[in-house]
């Protein structure tokens, strides 16, 4: 099966794409050391991936290891909440513990005020 991941920007500017999530992690209450790293993760791992586009494609089991030895959960978390990249189930599945929808609800607090307010009108009490 193919992860099916498609770029929302078929067209995308690796350079641009950091630098746009090196200013995302400077909104992060975290050290200079750790923002250094996590950039760092994110530029092997493009640099790796090569065409992104094409890299997302793969089937779900060749690209996790990959992203597991690099640690970009974060980054590709990040392209996800932020409509870069958009996931399939299978990979998202695969990282497991909230992580993307922890980073996706703190960057889009209005859909999960709708969310839970859909919610509620089914009965459903927030965790």
């Amino acid at each position: 099966m193919n992860v099916a991941l498609a770029c929302a920007d078929p067209g995308i500017d690796t350079s641009s794409l950091l630098d746009d999530y090196a200013g995302f992690l400077d909104t992060l209450a975290r050290s200079e050391q750790a923002k250094h790293i996590r950039c760092r993760q994110a530029a092997v791992f493009m640099e790796r991936a090569g065409d992104l586009d094409a890299w997302m494609r793969r089937t779900t089991i060749e690209p996790v290891p990959q992203i597991r030895r690099l640690e970009v959960w974060p980054f590709l978390s990040w392209c996800f909440a932020t409509g870069h990249v958009v996931p399939d189930l299978e990979l998202i599945a695969a990282k497991g513990k909230g992580a993307h929808f922890s980073l996706w609800a703190a960057m889009h607090p209005s859909d999960l005020d709708e969310l839970r307010s859909a919610a509620a009108s089914f009965g459903w009490t927030p965790i």
